[in-house]
């Protein structure tokens, strides 16, 4: 497990990097924060893809049936063994915690 903190200035190519490579990989995306408690806002889902907005500040996680919308996110961390990214976890500005982990691990493309 390499856990690692991604400058916001490389999120687009990130995203952009590990939507192309996706697929449609099964995620569970949970949320947990101060005032919301944990919770799930998929389970075992299709995710086709994700894409990063730099001008409107929003990450959104297209999982098969709903959009999953990040608003003013404020750190990413990744987490990949070798080439391969095994989840995510995104802060939003008002602290939530957006995890996304994969069923099975998105094999990313050597940079």
């Amino acid at each position: 497990m390499a856990l690692t903190q991604l400058a916001k200035q490389d999120w687009h190519a990130f995203f952009d990097g590990a939507s192309k490579a996706l697929g449609e990989k099964r995620v569970t995306v949970e949320l947990t924060g101060l005032e919301l408690g944990d919770r799930l806002a998929a389970d075992h889902a299709v995710l086709t893809g994700m894409s990063y907005e730099e001008r409107s500040d929003v990450l959104t996680l297209f999982i098969q049936g709903l959009e999953h919308r990040i608003q003013r996110p404020r750190t990413l961390h990744v987490d990949r063994q070798g080439t391969e990214l095994t989840s995510f976890e995104v802060i939003d500005a008002d602290g939530v915690h957006h995890i996304v982990r994969f069923d099975t691990a998105v094999a990313l493309a050597r940079s």
